[in-house]
């Protein structure tokens, strides 16, 4: 069994699409309808399995190096972008949060580079959907091709948790690039609360310089609503961490020729 399990920078980076993207576009035999973690098991008798969880993020360095037929695919968002997303569960509340971006993305550098990992920037995700799909291809070459991820709204069947985060199924769109220019008020409280992200910016390709935080001068404060989700904290990493090793035999196993026979 193949297993590409998708992991990001933080929820609502992107993982979502992805997941429905790749569900559609290649020939996969098992996926969950929505979200799975990597500890949970599997059907057996699958060739390629394809699951997401963006909380996995932070365990992922220990089980690659363990488990041999397990594929990762990390999406990247720009953290702004992230930091002032919104979801169809709580529409009132911003969703992302800075506190994601810095508790997850020093785990992600722990298995960057790694042969079995692949990073794609969301950004990349939604401008160049088919190149996209075509850099997956070739990283994985035992996924076939059965539908173009441009043609995605003709194929896509999420669920409902899945048409939830994505806001139903729509046709691909570059619309949420840059959407943290609406939303400075809340960016700029992120900023004061979690930390600067401009080396980081910068590092990872969004900026060139760090001008933009001139942007923010004069944002104004505004009352907000946040929903905090245990899965940002610092606690939740600690335990996430402290747990793993109790994890890893367990995927293990439900990689192992023995389950799945």
């Amino acid at each position: 069994m193949k297993h590409i399990h998708i992991v990001g920078s933080s929820p609502r980076s992107g993982t979502t699409l992805l997941f429905e993207l790749m569900r559609s576009s290649f020939s996969i035999d098992c996926y969950p309808k929505h979200e799975a973690r990597i500890g949970k098991r599997p059907p057996g008798n699958c060739e390629i399995l394809l699951t997401k969880s963006p909380k996995d993020t932070v365990v992922m360095d220990t089980i690659l190096k363990y488990v041999p037929n397990i594929y990762v695919i990390f999406v990247l968002r720009d953290p702004r972008d992230s930091a002032v997303s919104k979801h169809k569960n709580k529409p009132g509340c911003y969703y992302g949060s800075l506190r994601y971006w810095f508790n997850y993305i020093p785990y992600y550098l722990r298995f960057q580079g790694h042969p079995r990992v692949l990073t794609v920037k969301y950004e990349n995700l939604v401008a160049q959907p088919d190149k996209t799909q075509e850099r997956i291809g070739r990283t994985f070459p035992f996924l076939k091709k059965t539908n173009r991820f441009s043609h995605y709204t003709r194929n896509a069947r999420p669920s409902a948790d899945a048409k939830k985060a994505l806001g139903g199924v729509r046709k691909i769109n570059t619309s949420s690039i840059g959407n943290w220019r609406k939303h400075k008020s809340k960016l700029k409280r992120d900023l004061a609360k979690f930390g600067p992200i401009a080396d980081d910016l910068i590092r990872f390709g969004y900026e060139d310089s760090k001008e933009w935080r001139k942007e923010l001068a004069d944002a104004k404060n505004q009352s907000i609503q946040q929903h905090v989700s245990p899965f940002s904290t610092k606690a939740f990493v600690k335990k996430k961490r402290r747990t793993q090793i109790l994890r890893v035999p367990k995927v293990w196993f439900y990689h192992s020729r023995f389950f799945q026979r």
